[in-house]
């Protein structure tokens, strides 16, 4: 479904109205994708293969490795459409499994992506833009995953240099500013697992796993769980660990764990929140669920030779990402754009009014922040359109200026 704002701002016997316009469409945004190759004719034997997304800065940073060789990848997209090469073919840049974004403890926005390297380790890589990207050394030979929080990086793998082919480590490297990076113990015993697969972080716990191995880092602690993946999530307030066809692990702290069977029948990969829906991709498929509990099969299915293997909420939509294309899947827009009340108090006594149109007998969520830009918007209210567009007073508008969006409820 695409969302579109209309403008509107007119002075009506003393009274604002604003009209939120929203056009209908047969399909919820989950329902309705748009498909974009992220690469066409790219080099090496096979091409490439996808590993990981993110979004930030405005844009998706999408990495992953090229088939037949050892050089990586990065491609970014403002809309998640159209797509730039960003790296070279050039062994500057090697095969990269993940990508995440955030705000370092210095303040600055930062994308940083980890690899493979083999021989000197330097498989850690930094940039501001996702354009322009910097090396950097992990001493690890793999380094799987990266997650952001609270400031920092962390970053977990597996094979201490100068010993690449050893399997275990229980080595983890951090960052609080993306550039600089240092090394530490887990927590974890060296021999504990093979290697660490995965990480996240949540309500101010980094978790990593293993298969059949949970770690709170730097807690030293190890669960044991024969349920557990190779994979973690965190969004919206809960971990989640795939655990086999219909099941997960999930946990809101990182320290107990519990299996929740669905009806799916399906191992999910990665879990994201976007558009007041948890969504989860498997293989071949693409679920939601306004609980986390309970999940349903989206309209989109891909080829069975492409694996969905990443997903990432943008401002408005979420894109997946698969690999046996690769291929870009873009939802159509979840929220509308922002308008402003640019009057701090009631125009005529008489408060504003927001129009409200869109999909018949659907709900819509009315939000408000005070101040553009930001991510912290406040709901005030449902509207449910039973007959046609719905009129909605804002009662407190008198205090400030006010941004408002409306987001379509599964």
């Amino acid at each position: 479904m695409k969302t579109i704002l209309s403008s509107v701002g007119r002075l009506f016997v003393g009274c604002f109205a604003f009209a939120l316009a929203l056009t209908s469409a047969k399909a919820d945004p989950l329902d309705n994708w748009t498909t974009n190759q992220l690469s066409t004719n790219p080099p090496g034997i096979g091409g490439l293969q996808f590993e990981a997304v993110t979004y930030g800065n405005g844009q998706y940073v999408a990495v992953g490795e090229y088939n037949g060789d050892d050089n990586g990848f990065v491609q970014t997209s403002e809309d998640g459409v159209s797509w730039t090469m960003r790296s070279k073919h050039d062994y500057s840049i090697l095969d990269l499994y993940d990508v995440t974004f955030g705000k370092n403890l210095f303040g600055t926005n930062m994308f940083v992506a980890v690899g493979w390297d083999f021989y000197s380790g330097v498989n850690l890589y930094n940039s501001t833009n996702g354009i322009d990207w910097s090396p950097h050394s992990s001493g690890l030979a793999n380094v799987f995953a990266v997650a952001y929080g609270d400031g920092s990086f962390v970053a977990v793998g597996a094979g201490t240099l100068p010993n690449p082919g050893t399997v275990t480590s229980n080595v983890v490297v951090y960052s609080d500013d993306g550039v600089n990076w240092f090394s530490t113990d887990s927590g974890v015993p060296a021999t504990a697992s093979p290697g660490l697969n995965d990480i996240a972080y949540g309500n101010g716990q980094f978790v990593a796993v293993s298969p059949g191995y949970i770690y709170p880092l730097f807690t030293q602690a190890r669960i044991t769980n024969s349920l557990a993946g190779g994979r973690i999530s965190f969004c919206n307030g809960l971990f989640f660990i795939p655990a086999g066809p219909g099941t997960n692990l999930m946990s809101s702290n990182g320290l107990t764990w519990s299996a929740v069977t669905n009806n799916t029948g399906a191992t999910f990969n990665r879990i994201t929140y976007g558009g007041g829906n948890y969504v989860a991709v498997s293989m071949t498929n693409v679920f939601s669920s306004q609980d986390g509990t309970n999940w349903i099969q989206r309209n989109l299915q891909v080829s069975p030779f492409e694996h969905l293997v990443d997903l990432a909420p943008g401002n408005r939509n979420i894109l997946l990402a698969g690999t046996g294309g690769p291929t870009a899947y873009l939802s159509d827009p979840f929220v509308s754009l922002g308008i402003v009340s640019s009057f701090p108090q009631y125009v005529g006594n008489m408060p504003p009014q927001l129009i409200v149109s869109g999909l018949t007998n659907r709900t819509y969520r009315i939000e408000m922040i005070t101040n553009l830009p930001s991510t912290n918007w406040q709901a005030l209210t449902n509207i449910t359109l039973t007959n046609g567009p719905a009129t909605w007073t804002d009662l407190k508008a008198y205090d400030s200026s006010r941004f408002y969006r409306a987001v379509l409820l599964p």
